[in-house]
């Protein structure tokens, strides 16, 4: 062959996923609560994208991720963004739709760490405002340059906001919100409610004698007096009335009564004196959005005489003498101990998670509702034992996922241990919340809203699981190399990744626990399972 006639010859190869092959597409929004407008809100975007998703012949819909009420200056909480970035590394999703930038992220550093994830993932995404789409290489620096604007923007906003609240405080202009004792009237100043203001005073009274708070509430449930509207209730109404409380969370039909904590709330407010303190605290980062206490860092500011008053204010100081007395006596220091079982066990009647304590060097789990000792038996929950938990959480994992002889004793079956791992990572392979949603959506009814619920549900718990369940994965993976028999199993189980596993955990009663696993499945488990154990 003459070399002068040689000429290379250049192949192109398109993407897999070309111009005629359908692309996962997904949708993501998120609403603030204060955005009101119909175009801004929830039901009207959700409409609009399903409605974009299913209308192109050559896109396959992978769903719709979303938050509701969350800030978009941090990824941490925001539970929809989290899982779509997480499924664009997995390569579920080809190409993502979002109505802006400002939607998608207002923290410039969030930002160009999701646009790096989505470009080495050869993933696209369309920001329909600006008409910016990362398919074109040559928006990269605009995107980044609007990023930042976004995150300037919101640092604005927060300045503005901050600006406005000291401009108010130096005005001494209050803004009034319903608390016991007052009624608050939309532009008026609070007045006062004669029967909610004599229980008010009753209260300062007795603490100023000297009585223990317990025993002012148990006299109040005593005597039925109403009690002041709980905070879970308040928030109850703020939402869609026919939702459940969220895990861990009293149920609204519960009604706790007076209790010691609301005593507390009571005595501390100023507002009973007929004053009002002003920015008792601030937001100390916008990105963040974090409330801490004003310890002097900005100015604080007094209204004196700006409503009518309930106590007198020599009463009101005597009292908080004594009440910062008992703080500094009862004061727990640091971050309370983070337990294997904490945020896991729920009570089955009132619905809160169940808190811990030790006694003679044992640790013991128990409702709080429960040991309120307030004289309303609101709960009627069991205390248990931590070692007794872990025995009934091992015996419901043998029986769930470890083969067993006729007899209960456990024998190690090959394989087990890969089939688990295999379990695992199939719920997150096969984690496709967000594309049944979508086709769910298309026939709105009773029942299928129920089961809409029911999966947002579990889609918030299994993505609090996802990083537990990685570390799971991981170290199934190390067992089995190592050739890592039952024994090492149960107890790695019931150790640092018993979280992986049980999504929650109701105790009925001593003898019988109800579990909800990592792939929605539930199953119960009775003390009859510790039979031949190897305890």
């Amino acid at each position: 062959m003459n070399e002068k006639s040689f000429k290379p010859e250049v192949i192109f190869t398109p993407q897999t996923h070309g111009r005629d092959a359908p692309i996962k597409v997904a949708a993501y929004i998120r609403v603030s609560t204060d955005a009101s407008d119909q175009e801004n809100s929830y039901e009207a975007q959700e409409k609009y994208f399903n409605a974009m998703l299913s209308r192109n012949n050559k896109w396959i819909s992978a769903g719709i991720y979303s938050d509701y009420g969350i800030s978009g200056t941090s990824e941490k909480g925001r539970t929809g963004f989290r899982r779509i970035m997480r499924h664009c590394s997995e390569g579920r999703i080809d190409r993502i739709i979002c109505k802006s930038i400002s939607r998608f992220a207002r923290n410039t550093q969030d930002f160009i760490t999701a646009l790096d994830t989505l470009r080495d993932n050869n993933i696209s995404i369309l920001f329909e405002k600006e008409n910016i789409d990362t398919a074109n290489a040559s928006n990269s620096f605009i995107l980044t340059a609007l990023g930042a604007f976004a995150q300037e923007e919101s640092r604005s906003i927060s300045e503005n906001v901050r600006l406005g609240i000291r401009h108010r405080c130096v005005s001494g202009i209050a803004s009034y919100r319903h608390i016991y004792g007052y009624s608050c009237e939309p532009r008026k100043k609070p007045e006062i409610v004669k029967e909610e203001a004599e229980v008010v005073r009753l209260i300062f009274s007795e603490v100023a004698a000297g009585k223990a708070y317990i025993d002012i509430a148990r006299r109040l449930n005593t005597e039925k007096i109403p009690p002041p509207e709980p905070i879970y209730t308040k928030k109850h109404r703020k939402t869609k009335h026919d939702l459940p409380a969220s895990k861990g969370e009293l149920k609204y039909s519960i009604n706790i009564g007076w209790t010691a904590r609301s005593i507390s709330n009571i005595i501390k407010l100023e507002r009973y004196t007929g004053d009002v303190f002003l920015q008792k605290s601030y937001v100390a980062d916008y990105i963040t959005h974090k409330n801490v206490k004003n310890r002097g860092e900005l100015p604080g500011y007094i209204i004196r005489n700006n409503h009518p008053a309930i106590i007198e204010r020599e009463l009101f100081e005597r009292v908080q003498r004594i009440r910062n007395t008992k703080s500094q006596r009862y004061s727990t220091k640091g971050r309370p101990a983070d337990y294997p079982l904490s945020r896991l066990i729920v009570c089955p009647e009132c619905g809160r998670f169940y808190t811990v304590r030790r006694y003679k060097e044992r640790t013991i789990w128990f409702c709080p509702t429960s040991a309120l000792n307030n004289g309303i038996s609101a709960c009627r929950a069991e205390e248990v034992y931590e070692e007794d938990v872990i025995k009934m959480c091992a015996a419901a994992f043998i029986k769930r996922f470890v083969y067993a002889r006729a007899d209960g004793s456990v024998y190690e079956a090959e394989g087990i241990i890969g089939r688990i791992t295999a379990e695992l990572e199939g719920v997150m392979k096969a984690d496709n919340i967000e594309r049944d949603c979508y086709f769910l959506y298309g026939k709105r009814d009773k029942e299928t809203d129920k089961l809409i619920r029911h999966i947002e549900g579990y889609r918030e718990e299994l993505e609090e699981r996802a990083p537990h369940i990685s570390r799971a994965v991981m170290w199934l993976k190390e067992l089995s190399a190592k050739n890592g028999g039952i024994k090492e199993l149960i107890t790695g189980f019931s150790g640092e990744h018993l979280k992986a596993f049980i999504l929650s955990l109701s105790i009925k009663n001593k003898t019988e626990y109800c579990f909800h696993w990592f792939d929605d499945t539930v199953t119960t488990t009775d003390t009859a399972c510790l039979n031949g154990l190897f305890f």
